[in-house]
């Protein structure tokens, strides 16, 4: 069977072989009348132009979309930074810079974490944490070193350039988006 199939194929390639270069040569032969073609193939108008993009419409907006960015807040003593990314990921950095007798010193606590957001409540789920130390006067006791990670739920909302974090006691955090 696959003998006759090989002759069959052979037979229709030289067959199509035969056909092309027929075509071939009275296409390209001393005939020198011009081209006409064959009205059935024929536009009568060019085809429509794509219809166009409205680009006015947008892809949903999700509650994570609402918080990407810096958010940041500040006391006397502290300033809190968060930034919130794409892939659902945060990083908080926290520091502390209370003026004691002997001078000033810095505590600066960062932790990478997961953020969990709908429309009501946030979770933020650290995942590596680091404190340092540093102080104006006694570099000996500086130090950077791995600290526990935080878990915290929150309900939020934003207004306007403004990010309300409240906590389980009610403790409401106001933070101030950075552009």
């Amino acid at each position: 069977m696959s003998s006759t199939v090989r002759s069959r194929t052979g037979r229709a390639a030289a067959g199509f072989a035969l056909v092309a270069a027929g075509a071939l040569a009275t296409g390209c032969g001393g005939d020198s009348s011009p081209y006409v073609p064959d009205p059935a193939y024929a536009t009568t108008a060019a085809p429509a132009p794509p219809t166009p993009v409205d680009e006015t419409e947008t892809a949903p907006v999700t509650a994570l979309d609402v918080l990407l960015g810096v958010w940041s807040r500040s006391t006397d003593t502290m300033e809190v930074a968060i930034r919130f990314l794409p892939d659902g990921t945060y990083r908080s950095v926290e520091v502390y810079s209370p003026v004691e007798s002997g001078g000033v010193y810095t505590l600066q606590r960062v932790e990478d974490g997961v953020a969990q957001v709908n429309s009501a409540a946030l979770r933020l789920v650290g995942r590596t944490a680091t404190v340092s130390r540093r102080a104006t006067d006694d570099s000996g006791g500086d130090y950077d070193r791995s600290t526990p990670t935080r878990t915290g739920s929150y309900t939020w909302q934003v207004d306007g350039d403004e990010l309300h974090l409240t906590d389980a006691g009610g403790v409401d955090a106001v933070f101030t988006r950075q552009r």
